[in-house]
C-alpha cells in the first residue's frame, strides 16, 4: 500500500553520476508503493536514438533539428520502468557505457531537455513517483515535496561504475571511467540550460561511505520527520480555526479567481483593468506615442490574443482592443517583481516558468478561455532585443486555442518602441485553427500550428512595409 495514502507524493534526488542516487530511489519506490521514475534513462534512450541516425550527439543544431522526432517513450510493467525507442524497448542497451557518454552530450542541448523535462513532468503530475536527476529539484520539479541531493567523491564513483559494468559482462577500464565522470561533472555544473546544482532548500546526503541501506534508511527517517511536523503542523493549525470560528470573524477573506464572472450583458470585465486603460495609456501615449492599424476592436467572447514582444508595456497594444478583461501571460520573474506583483494579482495575470511547457499555467488560461475570457501572450518568450523579425516560438499559443476551440488574433509590433517616435502596432483578422480541432495532436501538428501563427503576424509586418514603402514613393512622387 502506498505509504503515503490518497495524497500526491514527488521525491527528487538530484546528483552527479555514480553516487548512488539511481540505487537509493528505485528502493524508495519500493519501500513507499510508489513509481520510479529513471531520467537518465531517456537521456541515454534519446542519446542511442541519436546515435542510430548517425547524428553527432555534440552538434546542437544537428540535435535540435531530430529532437522532436526520435520517439522515446517510457511504459511501466508491473511498476518497473521500461524505456522505449519506438516500439524497441532498449532498457539494456541504453546501460552500454558509449551510451552513457553520449547521454551526457545530448542533455547539454536545450532542445533535447526542454522535450524530456515536458515528459517528466507530465508523469508527476499525475502520480507519486520519485524522480532522480542533476536538476529534478532545481528545474524539473522544484516544487517537489522532498528534494535530496545525492553525492560521492569522483573515485568512489568511478569505481561503482566500473563494477556495475563488470556485472554486466562489459570491458571497461576504471581510470577511463574516472575520466567521463569528472568531464560529465565539469559539462553538468558548467552547462548554460538548467545545470547540475542542488537546490537551495535539498539535504545533501554524501555517500561515499554509506551503504545503499544507509542512505535509504537516512532518507525515509527524513520524510518520517517532515511528515510528523506537517502533521503537528495540521492538527495546530485546525486548532487554532476552530477557536477563530468558535469566536466568530468579523471579516472574511474571498478566495481568489481566476476567472472573471459574467455581468449581466455577459460580459468579463475587469474594473481594475479599465481603471489602468483610462489612466495610464494617455500617460503611456505621451513618452511611446503609437498609431493603430487593421482590426482596432475585437468581439466580445474568448480569443487567444498572440504579439511579439520588444518592451515590458506591450500588453498595452492589447488592452485597448476591447473593453473586456484579458489575461496576460506573464513569466514568473515579472509575477514576483515586487511593484508589478500587486498589478498582476489584480488583473489576473496567469504566471509563467518560461524554462520549460508549464502545465498549470496552460490549465488557468484554457479555465478562463472555457468560461468566455480573453488571454494574451508573447510566446518569444522573452523581449526581442536582436534584429531578427521574431525570436524563436515557444509552444503553448497554438495548442490553447485548439483545446479552447477559439479565434486567434494576431498582432504585431512593427518596430521597436522608442521615445517620442510613432510606433506603429498592426492587428490582424481573427482566425481560426479549426484544422486541428477534435484531434490528438502530435507535437509536429502542434509546431504546424504554431508556425500558422508566426507566418500570420510575420505577413501583419511585411504587409505593413509594403503599406508604407508605397506610401512613401507616392510622397515622393508628388514632390
Amino acid at each position: 500500500m502506498n505509504y503515503f495514502g490518497k495524497r500526491k507524493i514527488n521525491i527528487a534526488l538530484d546528483g552527479p553520476a555514480g553516487s548512488g542516487k539511481s540505487t537509493v530511489a528505485k528502493a524508495l519506490a519500493k519501500d513507499y508503493d510508489i513509481l520510479y521514475l529513471d531520467t537518465g534513462a531517456m537521456y541515454r534512450a534519446f542519446a542511442l536514438g541519436a546515435m542510430k541516425r548517425g547524428a553527432d550527439v555534440k552538434d546542437e543544431a544537428a540535435i535540435t533539428e531530430i529532437a522532436k522526432e526520435i520517439p522515446v517513450r517510457v511504459k511501466y510493467e508491473n511498476g518497473v520502468q521500461h524505456t522505449y525507442l519506438g516500439d524497441e524497448d532498449v532498457s539494456e542497451e541504453i546501460r552500454k557505457n558509449e551510451v552513457s557518454k553520449a547521454a551526457s552530450d545530448v542533455a547539454v542541448h536545450r532542445a533535447v531537455r526542454e522535450r524530456l523535462v515536458e515528459m517528466q513532468r507530465e508523469i508527476a503530475a499525475e502520480t507519486s513517483c520519485v524522480l532522480d536527476g542533476r536538476d529534478i529539484g532545481s528545474h524539473v520539479l522544484p516544487e517537489a515535496d522532498y528534494k535530496f541531493f545525492v553525492t560521492a567523491k569522483a573515485e568512489v564513483r568511478a569505481k561503482r561504475r566500473y563494477l556495475e559494468l563488470l556485472s554486466r559482462g562489459q570491458n571497461a577500464d576504471e581510470k577511463e571511467i574516472l575520466a567521463q565522470i569528472v568531464l560529465r561533472d565539469e559539462q553538468d555544473a558548467k552547462r548554460e540550460f538548467a545545470p547540475l546544482k542542488k537546490a537551495a532548500d535539498a539535504i545533501e546526503i554524501d555517500t561515499s561511505e554509506m551503504s545503499v541501506e544507509e542512505v535509504v534508511k537516512k532518507i525515509e527517517n527524513v520524510i518520517g520527520d517532515e511528515r510528523e511536523k506537517k502533521t503537528e503542523k495540521s492538527a495546530e493549525n485546525s486548532e487554532n480555526t476552530a477557536q477563530k470560528q468558535e469566536k466568530g470573524a468579523k471579516k472574511k477573506k474571498k478566495a481568489y479567481s481566476m476567472t472573471i464572472p459574467a455581468n449581466k450583458k455577459g460580459r468579463h470585465v475587469m474594473p481594475f483593468m479599465n481603471f489602468l486603460r483610462a489612466i495610464f495609456i494617455p500617460v503611456y501615449r505621451l513618452i511611446y506615442p503609437f498609431k493603430c492599424y487593421g482590426e482596432k476592436k475585437t468581439k466580445d467572447g474568448p480569443c487567444v490574443y498572440v504579439c511579439n514582444h520588444y518592451r515590458i508595456w506591450d500588453p498595452v497594444y492589447i488592452a485597448r482592443t476591447t473593453s473586456e478583461g484579458i489575461h496576460i501571460l506573464a513569466k514568473r520573474e515579472v509575477m514576483e517583481n515586487w511593484f508589478m506583483k500587486p498589478i498582476c494579482k489584480k488583473i489576473r495575470c496567469i504566471s509563467v516558468n518560461r524554462d520549460g511547457n508549464d502545465v498549470r499555467a496552460m490549465m488557468n488560461a484554457l479555465k478562463c478561455l472555457k468560461n468566455g475570457e480573453k488571454v494574451s501572450l508573447f510566446p518569444e518568450g522573452t523581449r526581442n532585443k536582436t534584429q531578427a523579425e521574431l525570436l524563436p516560438f515557444k509552444p503553448g499559443a497554438a495548442a490553447m486555442a485548439i483545446k479552447a476551440k477559439v479565434p486567434v488574433v494576431p498582432a504585431a509590433i512593427y518596430k521597436k518602441p522608442k521615445p517620442f517616435r510613432m510606433a506603429h502596432i498592426l492587428y490582424g483578422k481573427p482566425f481560426e485553427l479549426s484544422e486541428f480541432y477534435d484531434k490528438k495532436l502530435t507535437e509536429e501538428e502542434i509546431a504546424e500550428a504554431d508556425e500558422i501563427i508566426k507566418n500570420k503576424i510575420l505577413g501583419l509586418k511585411r504587409e505593413h512595409a509594403e503599406y508604407l514603402a508605397q506610401k512613401k514613393a507616392k510622397k515622393a512622387k508628388r514632390k
